[in-house]
This record gives structure tokens, sequence and C-alpha cells, in this order.
């Protein structure tokens, strides 16, 4: 009795935090190493009191994520980490630099995870020439080459750098290069499933060649200039657990050869963006060289989408694409392609490289003050095939484009080969008397109480004055041809 009234008396009571026992400060030391401050937060706790830091000092865990720059504090970590395996990341910024590397390398077979900053005054090969060596434990691998905020000074000419084969890094998951050449090639099959590519691009042989050996790949990200010369042996390259592609590459020839070289999974997500020169248009980015293109290769991933969303104004064109008819985040497929004055025309608003029969929804969404400024309407040519190409259609909306554009949209949309069109969807437009009479017509054809009718409703907001309809011609709409009028009147 007397003892568990002595320890109901001491119940929270606050304990000296030098008394603490070992297991409840391993608990403390890893909450307070687990953000990205470690090495402040490590200072502290060696400086709280002597069995603080004779405990930290002994636990060689808590020293394995090494974000140093100075080499003196890289070498305490390695020591501090004993034989455990280390996460390095480092900037390389204080003299000697060959010392610092050949401290990294020094120990570079217990490395899991490297990530190297060079500044834009020293020379990227000091660095690269010494990091060619095994790394049997090597995950993740960064090497980036930063550049100068303040002053721009002229790079010495040097000998190009060859691509070396990486036999000493069989454990490699992660590889990225930032203004860094692909000085290392992993070997295949390897185990790569991430590749990240900044600025200095590999020509398409090598790039093709790399991804050929990398059949675990799950992300690729590409951005910089990519050199676009034909393809005379194309092969077909599977990367079947591909999850996502970013390409943000210069010229579309380049993106338009490496699409046709691929042949992606049906659930990856593609996300392109391409700056286009004055001479290049949209359909650049799909239009390729001989050899012909087998049907299997680059968006033909992209079956059973749902919703189409393509949306233009003076400065870039913007396609997405989604699996999901309700989905407005995260498309499956996303390109913007950036130019000045872009038109919508082939490759953008028909004649897709992908797959659009199921597709349920489309939104068009425009630019109206350029095309009153510019007088350049959207042609009726470019309304009938895309229509021709979306026979699963049921809603379409339709924001912001331009009146001459949309007269064109409407005498392509009359009739059309649509069967199962339900809504129709007018937002911020401002149509001329001749759409609101064609759009009048199609509903007395195409309505849902007429026979092979389908149309059910029609939306209108922000439409200026409006068709001018009286209320007997909307009861008429709603009662004879069966459709839902909504509109927000002014």
């Amino acid at each position: 009795m007397d003892d568990i009234a002595r320890l109901e008396s001491i119940h929270n009571t606050v304990a000296p935090v030098n008394r603490l026992p070992p297991e409840l400060l391993a608990i403390v030391y890893a909450y307070a190493t687990a953000g990205e401050e470690t090495y402040a937060q490590l200072v502290r706790i060696t400086h709280v009191c002597q069995l603080w830091r004779t405990t930290a000092l002994d636990a060689a865990s808590l020293w394995t994520r090494i974000a140093v720059n100075d080499p003196e504090g890289i070498e305490t970590f390695l020591k501090r980490a004993k034989n455990l395996p280390v996460s390095l990341s480092v900037t390389i910024c204080k003299p000697p630099v060959v010392s610092t590397v050949r401290l990294i390398t020094s120990e570079i077979h217990r490395v899991r995870s490297l990530k190297v900053r060079v500044p834009a005054d020293i020379a990227l090969d000091v660095v690269t020439n010494r990091l060619k060596v095994a790394a049997p434990l090597l995950e993740e691998f960064c090497i980036e080459k930063l550049e100068s905020k303040w002053v721009r000074r002229p790079t010495p000419a040097t000998e190009p750098e060859r691509s070396v084969p990486l036999l000493g890094m069989p454990s490699l998951r992660s590889l990225s290069l930032s203004s860094v050449p692909l000085l290392y090639i992993p070997q295949g099959p390897n185990l790569l499933t991430e590749l990240t590519l900044h600025r200095k691009l590999p020509t398409p042989d090598i790039l093709l060649r790399l991804l050929k050996s990398s059949p675990c790949l799950k992300t690729l990200c590409m951005r910089g200039t990519f050199e676009y010369e034909r393809i005379l042996v194309r092969e077909e390259i599977e990367l079947p657990k591909l999850e996502a592609l970013h390409l943000s590459t210069f010229p579309p020839q380049g993106i338009a050869n490496l699409l046709a070289s691929i042949v992606l999974p049906k659930n990856a997500k593609v996300a392109i963006q391409a700056p286009l020169d004055i001479i290049h248009e949209f359909e650049d980015i799909f239009v390729n060289p001989l050899p012909p293109i087998p049907p299997t290769v680059g968006l033909a991933c992209f079956q059973g989408l749902r919703r189409l969303e393509l949306c233009w104004d003076d400065e870039e064109l913007d396609l997405r694409a989604y699996h999901g008819a309700d989905d407005f985040t995260d498309p499956a497929l996303h390109i913007e392609a950036s130019h000045i004055g872009p038109y919508p025309g082939n490759r953008f608003l028909a004649n897709w490289a992908f797959d659009t029969s199921q597709v349920e929804t489309l939104v068009l969404c425009g630019n109206a003050w350029r095309e009153r400024g510019a007088d350049r309407p959207v042609a009726r040519a470019w309304w009938a095939p895309m229509f021709d190409a979306l026979p699963a259609l049921r809603t379409v909306r339709v924001m912001c484009i331009g009146e001459k554009t949309l007269d064109e949209f409407i005498a392509s949309f009359l009739v059309g080969p649509n069967p199962q069109l339900e809504t129709i969807e007018l937002v911020d437009v401002r149509p001329s008397p001749v759409f609101w009479a064609r759009l009048r017509l199609m509903i007395t054809v195409r309505g849902a109480g007429r026979p092979g009718g389908s149309v059910k409703r029609v939306e209108l907001f922000d439409v200026g004055k409006g068709p001018g309809w009286t209320l007997d011609d909307i009861e008429i709409i709603m009662t004879d041809q069966g459709v839902e009028f909504v509109w927000d009147v002014e």
C-alpha cells in the first residue's frame, strides 16, 4: 500500500531533463530531427546537458542525414554516424573543393543518397570526374550546377565529357541531373524508378538507349532543348511501369520523336509544356518524320477518356484530358503550348493523337477579346471533324468564345454526329442574332421531345442580352421540344 501511495504522489511530476532515461531521449531526438533542419536541431540537442550530449553522440542513427557544406562538419557527421549508411546533401562552396569531394568519395561505399550542388564559379568536371566511382548502396544520385544570379561569366571551353556506365551503382533508383550532361549511364536492365534531366539533355539515341534499359522507370522528367534529328531506326521502347511523364522541351520535333518511340501504360499521366517558335504550330508536337509511327506508341495509351478541355488565349493553347467526365483536377493528359498569337487548329481542335471515342464532356474556352481585336475566328473547317471524333458526347460547355467563332461553331453543330448530346452550356459569351437563330433551329431539330432527339437542357450564364426569345418561345422549347431552359437573366 505504501508503494502505491508513493507512486500516486509522484504521478505527473516534472522530471529534470538530465535524468530522463535513454529510451525516452531516443523518442525526443527522433521527434526533434524529423524535419528538414536536422543540423540545427542536433546542435541544440548536444548543448542541453552532458547526459543529452553523451546520449546523442552515442546514437549513430541521428547523424546519418548530413546536410552540411563545411568539410569539417561533413567529416564530423561521418564519424558520428560510425559505419551506418548515410544520406549526404552538400553545396561545394568552400575551398579546397577537391578535398571536399575526396572526403565524400572516401565514404561513398556507405552513401545511400547523394545530392551535390556545384556553384557557378566552380568547374563542373572537378566534381563529376571524381564522382565516377563505385557506390554499391547508392539509391538516390543528384547533381545540380548552380547558375550565377548576378554576374554571367563566360564559361571556359572544355572538352565534352563522355558518359560512363554506372557499373558500380547497382542499387540506384533515382538519378537527377540539373544543368549537368548525362555523364552517368545506369547499365541495363537497371532498377531506376525516377529519372530527372534538366537543361542539358542527351541526344535521342543516348536517351532512348537509357530508357530501353530502365524497365522499372516510374517517373521521367525532362526540361530543356532536345535535339530532333530524324530517327532512322525507330524502336517501340516499352515503359510498362511509368506513372508520370513530364516534358518541358524545345523544339516540338524533339517531343514528337520521343513520343513516337515509347510505349506508355494506360494509367500513365503525361504533362507536356512546349514553347513554340514563330515558325511552329501545335501540330508539330505530333507530326513525325519517317519511318512510320507504330500505332501503339506515344499518346495512343490514352483509352477511355471521358472529359476533354480545350482552352486558348493570346499566349497559349491548353489541352487537358481526364478519365472522369466530372474531373476538374489532375488530368491524365495535359499539353500546354506557348506561342505568340496561337491559333487553335489541327491536333488541337481535331485529329487528336489519342482516342476520344468515349469522351462525354467537352469544354471550350477561348479568348473573345482577342478575336474581336484581330478578327481571326476559328474556321468551320475545324469544328466538323471535332464533332465527328466525339460520338459519345453528352455535354458541351462553351466559354469566352467570340461572336464569329460562335457562328462557325453552331453551323457545324446544327445537325451533328453526336446522337447522345444532352446538355449545352454557354458561359460569358455575346452571341450574334445568327447564332441564336441557329441554336433555336438546333433545339427544334434535336430536342429530346422530338423523334430521335437527345438535347434535354440548355443553360445560359452571362450571355448579355440573350436570345431575345419571348416567354411563349421558351414555353414551346420546354414543352414541345422537351428541353429544360436555364437562363440567368441580367
